[in-house]
């Protein structure tokens, strides 16, 4: 059988995806040494495929604390590539453009990342707040800022709920004066209460450069009457959007059909672990629990994860029947956990997901930061960083692959 020729198997990688590209390049020298020209970068219209890239995981967005500061906090990056992972602020150099006047202080917060972009909402630190929005793009140093954002009507007061949502797509173009592609952005708000259960949304259109019109979907299968907590950031998986929701009665997933402005709601089992809702209640794994949603693969089933005081576990989705269950073994035990340990538990946060590179990042405290690789279901890496605050304002910053080259050691 004769073999195609070496251009013709390298224009079929180059529209591959990284691991399928990298793979092409350890057959032989021959196409390594072409591959790892930057000359055959310039080929590449790589795609994403239904497998993890951990390359594409660049750094953490944090709220660090100023230089000589322990009260003032600003927007940081922590560049994972470097051994020392040292914190930085955000620059113009990422796009990130700070609003002033010079008189007025104003605070600024990341509230999602996707696909390379950033979004970055700012406010003053007293009334009138006059929040506005900025979408970044670190890769070009462009920035777009938003109209301003739309309030939803007094109906529903805000709830212990992630509202903003951002959306990448395919391009090279968003309009004039954009970040470089196209993307939306999702101000959502769930209403949970004795008399209201609907999810509010409003959409903002990079096409368009407006804020569409404003959507309301009522959620009559969602029972409870409150929130219980936050559910960790919504995860974005083949274009919908989904949220964990505990409410005072149920543990629910709940799926948002972007296009089709449609909103599924799933139950999870009796059994799914939940938080005390009072003092008798309460026990050593349930005092604190903190929950991430992820996806097993980029294009995969769901996966929530649960961190009590001894352990990390995962309940899963079975893609075939839909169901949940628990995962036969913990992720991550007690003993686990890569440090020296002066307590018999631990208390842990579940911070974020990065969708492309099957990352979580775990904080012990005391102790610092993790990653949790999805694929291994093992600790891969200690950060010893400093961040003021852990919460919904941490990101993960993932490149687009239009910026990805591939890197060899220096033996294959």
């Amino acid at each position: 059988m004769a073999s195609l020729p070496l251009d013709v198997v390298l224009e079929i990688a180059a529209r591959s995806d990284p691991v399928t590209l990298v793979r092409c390049a350890a057959t032989c020298r021959a196409v390594r040494r072409r591959v790892a020209d930057p000359t055959f970068w310039r080929r590449l219209r790589l795609r994403h495929a239904d497998r993890f890239v951990p390359s594409l995981l660049r750094g953490h967005l944090i709220m660090g604390y100023k230089e000589k500061s322990i009260s003032s906090i600003e927007m940081q990056f922590v560049d994972t590539t470097t051994a020392d992972a040292t914190a930085r602020p955000l620059t113009t150099v990422e796009g990130f453009l700070p609003r002033t006047d010079g008189k007025t202080s104003r605070r600024y917060e990341h509230v999602a990342s996707h696909d390379g972009l950033l979004l970055v909402r700012s406010s003053n630190y007293q009334s009138p707040y006059d929040p506005d929005l900025c979408v970044c793009n670190p890769a070009t140093g462009r920035s777009r800022a938003l109209p301003a954002e739309p309030k939803f009507g007094d109906e529903a007061a805000p709830t212990l709920w992630q509202p903003y949502v951002l959306l990448t797509g395919d391009g090279e173009s968003d309009g004039a004066g954009g970040v470089g592609r196209p993307f939306q952005v999702l101000k959502t708000n769930l209403a949970v209460s004795p008399n209201h259960r609907f999810l509010q949304i409003h959409i903002f259109s990079s096409e368009t450069g407006m804020w569409g019109p404003y959507i309301k979907i009522r959620t009559p299968h969602l029972h409870g009457s409150r929130l219980l907590q936050r559910g960790g950031n919504p995860l974005v998986v083949d274009g919908a959007v989904h949220w964990l929701c505990l409410t005072d009665k149920t543990s629910y997933i709940l799926k948002l059909q972007v296009r089709e402005a449609k909103v599924t709601i799933t139950a999870l089992p009796a059994t799914f672990p939940r938080p005390a809702t009072s003092m008798e209640k309460r026990t050593l794994y349930n005092y604190h629990i903190d929950y991430l949603l992820v996806a097993a693969s980029p294009c995969g089933s769901l996966m929530v994860l649960v961190a009590d005081r001894m352990k990390i576990s995962a309940w899963m989705q079975e893609k075939q029947t839909a169901k949940w269950k628990q995962k036969a073994q913990d992720v991550v035990k007690n003993d686990d956990i890569p440090s020296e340990k002066t307590h018999s538990t631990f208390d842990i946060r579940l911070l974020w997901f990065a969708e492309r590179s099957g990352i979580v990042l775990v904080y012990l405290i005391c102790y610092g930061f993790f990653w949790l690789d999805l694929r291994s279901m093992e600790i891969v890496r200690q950060f010893k960083y400093r961040a003021a605050v852990y919460s919904a304002n941490d990101h993960p910053y993932e490149m687009h692959l239009s910026s990805w080259t591939p890197t060899f050691s220096a033996a294959i």
